[in-house]
């Protein structure tokens, strides 16, 4: 883990993952490194690196402020929440960006997707289960009113087999939003990544909530199996 971390480490500049074969700067690969570099604890130069980069760009990860768009990204906004969290620092107000807020306003509200985080865009939403794994933990740390409403959805985005999928169910006005109610071959097919990171949500939120441990244990089994 360690020579793992240092591996990570180096591939930084000023803090940032920098893709040379797009020439783009990869904030979301950046988040990710440093979640790993905060679960290993052997690397808090580079840590602390990150951490000063990213509130600098909380608007250019999270929203379309770069592309000239008023879009407001869930699942980037969520990650950067438990990120913020992670590494101590305050997240209503991580570079000078209220995220609990921010992440909290893209729940829905709606009936049928009660607790389904969404983008606020003019075009496609690409919110994910992924997204709303990190939304359900952040917000379920900052104790919202909308938390336990992510949670319940997210819960729903896990079959019977004990898998979670990747994308919801495409209409937001289906009533079926399950996992269970989708094509176990297309849109309810299994997700090793989504299972992956639900296990790690589940398991920092869980405590002693009987339906989050018993969803936590048949994913786990899963991807043992």
């Amino acid at each position: 883990a360690e020579l793992s971390s240092s591996w990570l480490a180096a591939q930084l500049t000023s803090g940032i993952v920098h893709n040379d074969q797009f020439d783009f700067d990869d904030l979301g690969l950046t988040v990710d490194i440093g979640l790993a570099l905060a679960e290993t604890g052997s690397q808090p130069g580079p840590l602390a690196e990150i951490d000063t980069a990213l509130t600098g760009k909380v608007d250019s990860y999270t929203t379309g402020v770069d592309f000239g768009s008023t879009d407001i990204y869930a699942g980037a906004s969520a990650k950067l929440l438990v990120f913020a969290r992670t590494v101590g620092a305050d997240p209503t107000s991580y570079g000078g960006v209220d995220l609990v807020k921010r992440v909290n306003q893209r729940v829905s509200t709606k009936s049928l997707i009660k607790g389904r985080i969404e983008d606020r865009t003019g075009g496609t939403d690409f919110a994910n289960v992924i997204g709303q794994s990190f939304a359900a933990q952040g917000l379920w740390a900052a104790k919202t009113g909308k938390a336990g409403d992510a949670v319940a959805f997210l819960l729903k985005q896990q079959c019977t087999q004990g898998y979670f999928r990747l994308g919801f169910t495409k209409s937001k006005t289906s009533t079926k939003q399950s996992c269970d109610s989708g094509n176990p071959a297309t849109t309810s097919a299994p997700d090793t990544d989504a299972t992956a990171l639900a296990v790690l949500a589940l398991d920092a939120m869980s405590g002693k909530n009987r339906v989050m441990k018993r969803s936590l244990t048949r994913a786990k089994a899963w991807l043992q199996d």
